[in-house]
């Protein structure tokens, strides 16, 4: 049986040089993800107890793309 989860929503979206904020209206619990965008890799994390995740880039490169993967995400 599959648990029924709430509908996330962004609460707020905040860029910073070297990695991007997101607060979520629902509590929730999550493990790190690592994902690629544009030949980028990067990971999700989470932290449960402020319900927040950040974006970091792995490597170099990658972190310089976070500012292109903001205005992707803020759209």
């Amino acid at each position: 049986m599959i648990p029924e989860t709430n509908p996330q929503s962004i609460k707020s979206l905040t860029y910073q040089a070297d990695l991007l904020s997101v607060y979520f209206e629902n509590d929730w619990y999550q493990e790190n993800i690592r994902f690629s965008w544009e030949n980028h890799y990067f990971v999700l994390n989470f932290d449960c107890y402020s319900q927040s995740c950040w974006l970091e880039g792995q490597g170099s490169k990658s972190t310089e793309s976070l500012a292109n993967l903001y205005s992707a995400l803020e759209k």
